[in-house]
């Protein structure tokens, strides 16, 4: 039978199948039957189903106004909940997918891809993977393009049909930013570059035809890029004394940025940027997630205006808020996770959900050792005022990943996707679901992507080598810290010609830890290009984008400068006077967890022995020699989380930018 006759169904027909069927036929049926699958998705059906089968199950009241989707969810959780002694808790299936490159990148695309970007120092593979039919399906990619640089960061959404994926290039001088969308060409799922972003970085998020960025022609300021036209606009014209932007979400024509200490919201006009309002945090966060949730319309609202989820991380704990487009609405947190008194375990970059619902988070000990590495997650919200206490789950004693993505859906919290990668090439996907496989992902459609019928668009183009930026965790670099040092050392004659010579600057110990340095920076957000300006005695001065930083013998904190007059900075410090700025505090903020290999140094352990780099090298990749190296001392062995480690503690931060506003610590309910 056709297609058509199928659709076309009358509701007699309709309302037979359900009478004659039980809910656990159809659902066999379903996975059984592609037939049976098109008349699953049409909402007439589930209508007359439900409506047959009231007079059984009529303790659960059907939904008015339902869409398809509504129904389904609704006939999954009666089905659910009449299964006699059915446990709550979801089983977790997981699949191992090992890569011959450091895992970069993953995110889990419209809940039945995984994009996984995989890198060593000289390219990287954006490749696709399918969950539609078991773990077979994920053996091999649907489809791969090859790129000319590692990638670092990844973003991707559904617009109306089309995946977008747009992907950072990482490089020490010329990074970039790829945009590319799925299509069809012969059946086959193919990647297709739809433009491509020079001396951009720090990607945060996309939306529509723009893509957002902290970091843009070395300016460190929120900026967006429309892929079609390549017109940029800037949300400011000055850079955040604070730092870069922590987060974005672009909604419509709406965008909103989170820093450390507050929050814009801006609405875009044609290539102009105008701010409705602003939030302030009251406390000072190192990590922050946000994702825009569909429009919402108050009582007298002129018009429908989008609420943003933003999450905010520091150790203490973590908040997550519904930020409206009205300065004149509360700013309170909607959900709490506070860190345990006592507790060495820091939560580590929270992500949210596509859809708000769900946050996932790691918890690190205070060392470099993957032992005691839990991964949490939890449901959103809660109603204000109560703290939630995160489920964990799943418990990988064996895999620490620095890159994760979850995807959840808005009603069945149990019913979700996790995937971890890691610097060892090493990729596990774990599903959350109660049934195995996930029976109402079948039931929806897959994204209606456009198709290429007489040939695949370019998608590779020629460009200069790069070389790999830092800090980076790739397992075939390993950075010389000098080299570094003396390639942007070159950069500094075009800032001012009273620079301190290369002579002098050997004697400062960032000379030999260049990579260290950058990673600091970077745990600030203050990003941009790095280029050692001046060395007096203890005193070491750095551009960074428009800004320009000074470090003491001590590197529990830094100085913001109020000038970005070179020479008059060069006169200040040869006179002996500390150039005025604001303090940014943070000591070795999660250093070991954001800078590179170091992460990594457990998984080189001699008890038991393991060696993933060896692993990595098995399976075809390139892996530094300095991984074959003896360890000396207590390197790669695990540690004892009491024996008198000092975690990094949370301290005072004055570095907003804000004059009124004064320094306070985080309280915590």
């Amino acid at each position: 039978m056709s297609k058509t006759n199928f659709l076309s169904l009358g509701d007699e027909i309709l309302k037979a199948i359900g009478v004659c069927s039980s809910i656990p036929d159809v659902l066999s049926l379903s996975q059984a039957c592609k037939r049976l699958s098109e008349i699953l998705a049409v909402e007439r059906f589930w209508e007359k189903y439900l409506m047959s089968t009231m007079g059984i199950y009529s303790v659960y009241r059907l939904p008015r106004g339902s869409s398809c989707k509504d129904l389904a969810v609704h006939l999954y959780k009666l089905y659910a909940r009449l299964q006699p002694g059915q446990k709550r808790k979801p089983a977790v299936c997981h699949y191992d997918i090992s890569q011959g490159r450091s895992v970069t990148w993953t995110k889990i695309v419209c809940h039945r891809w995984i994009a996984v970007a995989s890198s060593d120092d000289q390219s990287s593979e954006l490749s696709l993977y399918g969950l539609d039919e078991g773990p077979h399906s994920v053996a091999k990619p649907l489809t791969q393009v090859s790129l000319v640089a590692p990638v670092i960061r990844g973003v991707a959404l559904e617009r109306g049909g089309d995946v977008i994926v747009a992907v950072e290039l990482c490089s020490s001088f010329f990074p970039s930013i790829e945009v590319f969308s799925l299509g069809l060409c012969d059946g086959k799922l193919v990647f297709t570059r739809l433009g491509s972003r020079s001396n951009a970085s720090h990607l945060r998020t996309a939306g529509g035809d723009w893509v957002g960025m902290s970091v843009c022609d070395n300016h460190n300021i929120p900026t967006l890029w429309n892929w079609k036209t390549g017109d940029v606009t800037r949300l400011h014209k000055k850079p955040e004394r604070q730092g870069g932007c922590m987060s974005m979400a672009i909604k419509d024509d709406i965008v909103a940025v989170a820093y450390r200490r507050k929050m814009h919201i801006y609405r875009i006009n044609v290539n102009e940027a105008v701010l409705i309002c602003t939030q302030r945090y009251r406390s000072s966060y190192q990590f922050s997630s946000m994702v825009a949730l569909p429009k919402l319309r108050s009582s007298g609202d002129k018009q429908d205006t989008p609420m943003f989820v933003l999450a905010l991380g520091a150790r203490g704990g973590i908040r997550v808020y519904h930020v409206p487009c009205d300065p004149g609405l509360d700013f309170e947190p909607v959900w709490t996770f506070a860190t345990p008194r006592g507790s060495q375990l820091s939560p580590h970059k929270p992500q949210l959900s596509d859809n708000g619902t769900m946050i996932t988070w790691l918890s690190i000990p205070g060392s470099v050792v993957s032992r005691g590495v839990h991964y949490f997650l939890s449901r959103l919200p809660v109603p204000s005022g109560i703290t939630q206490l995160p489920v964990r789950g799943p418990k990988d004693a064996n895999l620490t990943s620095r890159f994760y993505d979850l995807a959840a859906h808005k009603d069945i919290p149990a019913l979700g996707l996790a995937v971890f990668g890691n610097a060892f090439g090493e990729l596990a996907v774990y599903d959350f679901s109660t049934t195995a496989p996930d029976v109402l992902s079948k039931l929806f459609p897959r994204p209606c992507v456009p198709l290429h019928n007489r040939s695949i668009p370019q998608t590779n183009r020629e460009v200069e080598c790069y070389e790999p930026g830092y800090p980076f965790p790739l397992m075939s670099t390993v950075h010389d810290d000098e080299t570094l040092f003396l390639k942007q050392a070159k950069k500094a004659n075009e800032i001012s010609s009273r620079t301190t010579p290369l002579s002098v600057w050997q004697s400062s110990w960032r000379y030999r830890n260049f990579r260290y340095l950058v990673t600091l920076l970077e745990v600030r957000t203050l990003y941009g290009d790095v280029v050692p300006f001046m060395h007096k005695e203890c005193l070491d001065v750095f551009r960074v984008g428009d800004l320009f930083v000074l470090f003491d013998h001590d590197d529990a904190y830094c100085r913001v400068l109020d000038s970005t007059d070179a020479d008059q900075i060069c006169s200040q410090i040869e006179a002996n006077i500390v150039p005025p700025g604001r303090t940014v505090y943070g000591g070795d903020l999660y250093i070991a967890h954001d800078s590179g290999l170091q992460m990594h140094l457990a998984e080189r352990r001699r008890i038991p022995p393991v060696n993933r780099a060896s692993q990595l090298r098995d399976r075809g990749g390139h892996v530094h020699a300095s991984w074959d190296n003896v360890l000396q001392d207590f390197q790669g062995l695990d540690t004892n989380l009491g024996s008198g480690f000092r975690p990094y503690r949370a301290s005072e931060d004055e570095s907003d930018g804000d004059s009124e506003l004064s320094s306070e610590d985080i309280e915590w309910e």
